[in-house]
């Protein structure tokens, strides 16, 4: 049985970070729209990015009308189209730069409630509840299909990730620019300097 996963997420210097992992074995039911809702109260989280075929848009709908329930206005829900690659060569891709260049920062508390979590899956088999770690799944994940049993934590955080690399690239390269730009102008200076002084 699949779970219904969530990643939270966070950019800083170039740098993605892990805050939480969420997951639950219910699809919709109240008890994964209830956790999600208590992972953004206690996040603070602003958006949420919902994959539009999940549910065919129906679980953004869902947790639209449980956010305004429960009264968290700073959150917003946006879907977005996963693209045609393979599930596995996606993840990787967004995965590997980040950890291969150690940009990917996660919180110890992740490790210790993915553990907790899969643990308390009374309903799977205990040899089989290793399978929806993440730590499982990340460290086990390749590029061929249906390599895992389960990657639904992998892909959430995957998910989580490619929202602030796409956003820490812009920043990253105008950061580049204005440094170019910088050191330009101080060159040009110095020549000018130097030609003044040699009259």
């Amino acid at each position: 049985k699949d779970e219904t996963s969530w990643a939270v997420t966070a950019g800083l210097s170039s740098r993605v970070h892990l805050l939480a992992i969420g997951s639950k074995l219910d699809g919709f039911g109240e008890p994964t729209l209830e956790a999600i809702c208590d992972d953004i109260a206690r996040w603070g989280v602003g958006l949420v990015v919902v994959e539009d075929n999940f549910g065919g848009g129906m679980f953004g709908s869902l947790l639209k009308a449980r956010l305004q329930e429960r009264k968290i206005k700073h959150c917003t829900v946006e879907s977005e189209k996963v693209g045609k690659q393979f599930k596995e060569a996606r993840i990787i891709d967004i995965l590997q730069p980040l950890t291969s260049s150690r940009r990917l920062v996660v919180n110890l508390e992740v490790f210790e409630d993915d553990f907790r979590r899969a643990s308390a899956y009374e309903t799977i088999e205990e040899s089989k509840r290793r399978f929806y770690r993440f730590s499982y799944q990340y460290t086990r994940m390749e590029k061929s299909r249906d390599c895992l049993p389960h990657d639904d934590r992998l892909d959430a955080v995957a998910s989580g990730c490619k929202y602030w690399q796409d956003r820490l690239e812009e920043t990253e390269k105008a950061a580049e620019a204005r440094n170019f730009e910088e050191a330009m102008r101080e060159e040009i200076e110095k020549i000018n300097n130097l030609r003044m002084a040699q009259g």
